[in-house]
């Protein structure tokens, strides 16, 4: 996997151009455009990152339009996260949130601050340790001074009560010896001393809700709050005793509740509720005064995993199928007002509902399914509150570790934090190109779809040249090379046809265009049916011109350059017509005639060229240049030809980009260099 960074590599190099020292390091950032790389120049500074399944090779940014064309080898372009992403709930843009490890995130909970309470069975949070239980802030940044430590996974967090109540399979929290279940300063992360509710070692604690002085728990469990209850009680926000609210459930344990204006609504695996009991298989709802079992009885045919009151309704999720001796598949809702199922509000997704969130008239669902109304959605969803109807939000989860699922939602505002099983969201399908809209940092509907890898992208005033190993690109035959319009997105006219007759496999590697003429570089022997090795020049129409650069043998050409009247040209060569050039050279732009330009390059091959009116910059694979030696990269004067002797830098590997921009020169590649023992990496 492959992380596409807006700027030429993961890891580059940094030089001041004529300069013999490495000053800096660039990580991410910076301006796509510029020469050498495939862009235009120009733009904003980037903001965004995006992850490929694959290698990206080239990039070109249209600053018109704040687009970033990518292109490569690759299937998917998405946002990396792992189990836990903050989304919008408008967009599904994520937002900024700080990378978990060390295990999953199995609930969160708005602070009340804009921040994030994070809990499950991970050890480190951006970096810093954090067992099982962490606190975001708003800016999406690691709370530094909130760290209760807990001892065991943290499984449900609510906040009330001035204070953070956390349920999971912990024995010390904050400071105390808190079995199960705590209640957390907000800010220092303590254990409340004076609030134990004293959970036995045998007991589950799956859910917590609060309202005002009130906190209601559920799970698995004989007593809690130092009184006999079974799977629910209410406790105390002061002290963790129980009152004398309790519903008795038995026969199963309680999953989720939710608390509304005067009931309690218990969902799980349960039977009975009351003593004597009173039969309710998985769904109940009690008084909230005296916790009486009312008269609804929808008896789900299976679990319910998840409770959600918003304003009139009550939200239900599960694994049933039936509810209420109708035919309702994993989430149902029902009319507070009159305690009946909302008949036509009906979703039906094709497997459970673990979580649902609610914010802005949208209902979020989370869980394992595929389909929602028949339409493709992995693991969440967004349905209208009023209708059921399925919206346009798709957060495009997808995870390496199949199946997709999400186990937890929390809403607030324009947020949404999602926990589970996913590991890419905004992962779109896009062979080898893709567009990416630099102001919303989407993934562009633009689909083009060549059938292989794509070497070179190039922008010229409303048109995108695309070049590599393609056969079809645009759902149309194209080989190697094909333009698009950028005001329509669509694939031109203009098909150059350009072919290798004989093996290896052909490929445009390098294009660069000037005065109306479109320069390629690659493995081919034709231009439509005109014979063209290695490189040609090709004019408005698609056809190659008359200019027939005559390099021999086996061949390619990887990188083109020009400065002043010169095009240079780089890659595997020996020999241009009657005259030896290794693996570099020079033709007039006048009259396109072999120059006297000679460095004389040992070594594989040259991969790039960045060029500049006294300076030419050559990153490959080689050990001499002209009479001297050079690791992989050395700078030659631009009018003779010469090599610098006072600029070595002497990589120990490939050099594959080079970008002179601002009097810095940005080397990238997989090397370190001899001077400084320190790797730098390609993309």
């Amino acid at each position: 996997m492959k992380r596409l960074v807006f700027v030429i590599c993961i890891s580059l190099v940094v030089f001041f151009s004529g300069c013999s020292s490495c000053v800096n390091e660039v990580t991410g950032g910076g301006n796509p455009g510029g020469s050498g790389m495939g862009g235009n120049g120009g733009g904003s500074p980037l903001v965004y990152s995006r992850f490929t399944d694959g290698n990206v090779t080239a990039m070109a940014f249209h600053s018109q339009t704040n687009t970033l064309y990518i292109g490569g080898n690759f299937t998917l372009v998405y946002d990396k996260f792992s189990d836990i992403a903050r989304l919008s709930a408008s967009t599904a843009e994520p937002f900024p949130f700080p990378s978990v490890s060390g295990g999953p995130v199995l609930t969160v909970a708005p602070d009340g601050s804009g921040g994030w309470y994070i809990g499950g069975q991970f050890n480190q949070v951006d970096g810093q340790t954090r067992n099982h239980v962490a606190r975001i802030l708003s800016n999406g940044t690691l709370d530094p001074n909130w760290n209760p430590n807990a001892d065991g996974a943290v499984t449900t967090i609510a906040v009330g009560g001035g204070k953070v109540f956390v349920g999971g399979n912990f024995n010390n929290i904050g400071g105390q010896a808190r079995p199960k279940i705590a209640a957390l300063n907000t800010t220092s992360g303590l254990a409340d001393p004076s609030w134990n509710a004293n959970a036995p070692n045998s007991a589950t604690i799956t859910v917590i809700a609060t309202e005002g002085n009130d906190v209601y728990v559920g799970g698995t469990f004989s007593s809690l709050g130092n009184q006999p209850r079974n799977n629910v009680a209410r406790l105390s926000a002061t002290d963790g005793n129980a009152d004398m609210w309790d519903p008795n459930v038995q026969g199963g344990s309680v999953s989720t509740l939710a608390v509304g204006p005067n009931a309690v609504y218990l969902g799980g695996t349960f039977t009975s509720v009351n003593n004597p009991p009173q039969t309710r298989n998985n769904f109940a709802v009690v008084d909230k005064n005296s916790g009486t079992v009312q008269n609804f009885a929808p008896n789900p045919n299976n679990s319910v995993l998840s409770l959600l009151v918003e304003e009139q309704n009550l939200y239900v999720g599960g694994n049933f199928t039936q509810f209420d001796n109708q035919a309702f598949n994993y989430v149902v809702a029902i009319d507070l007002s009159s305690n009946s199922v909302v008949t036509n509000w009906n979703p039906n997704p094709d497997n459970f509902v673990s979580s649902i969130g609610f914010t802005n008239q949208v209902v979020y669902l989370g869980g394992d399914f595929t389909q929602v109304n028949n339409n493709p959605r992995n693991g969440v969803a967004a349905v209208s509150a009023s209708s059921g109807t399925l919206l346009n939000w798709d957060a495009r989860l997808s995870s390496s570790t199949p199946p997709v699922s999400v186990s937890k939602i929390a809403a607030l505002g324009n947020n949404l934090v999602l926990c589970g099983n996913f590991d890419k969201v905004n992962a779109h399908d896009r062979n080898n190109l893709a567009a990416i809209d630099m102001t919303t940092g989407l993934v562009k509907n633009w689909n083009p779809n060549p059938n292989d890898q794509v070497y070179a992208l190039k922008i010229s005033g409303s048109t995108l040249y695309v070049g590599g190993a393609f056969t079809s690109i645009g759902n149309t035959q194209r080989n190697l090379i094909a333009s698009f319009d950028l005001g329509s997105s669509q694939l031109t006219a203009w098909d150059p046809n350009i072919t290798r007759q004989s093996p290896p496999s052909p490929a445009v590697i390098t294009i660069l265009i000037h005065n109306q003429t479109v320069y390629v570089g690659g493995l081919f022997d034709k231009v439509g049916s005109t014979a063209r090795n290695a490189l040609a020049a090709i004019d408005s129409n698609g056809q190659a011109t008359s200019w027939d650069p005559s390099i021999t043998g086996l061949a390619y050409v990887s990188s083109l350059a020009i400065s002043g009247n010169k095009l240079f040209v780089g890659g595997v060569f020996n020999q241009i017509g009657t005259d030896t050039r290794n693996l570099l050279a020079a033709f007039d732009l006048s009259d396109h005639s072999l120059t006297s330009w000679n460095p004389n390059v040992t070594g594989v091959f040259v991969r790039s060229i960045a060029a500049t009116e006294s300076t030419v910059y050559v990153g490959g694979f080689f050990t001499q240049v002209g009479s001297l030696p050079r690791g992989n990269i050395a700078a030659v004067e631009t009018n003779s030809g010469n090599v610098v002797q006072n600029w070595d830098p002497g990589a120990n590997n490939i050099v594959e980009s080079l970008l002179v921009s601002n009097n810095k020169l940005y080397v990238g590649g997989i090397f370190f260099f001899n001077r400084r023992a320190k790797p730098r990496r390609s993309c």
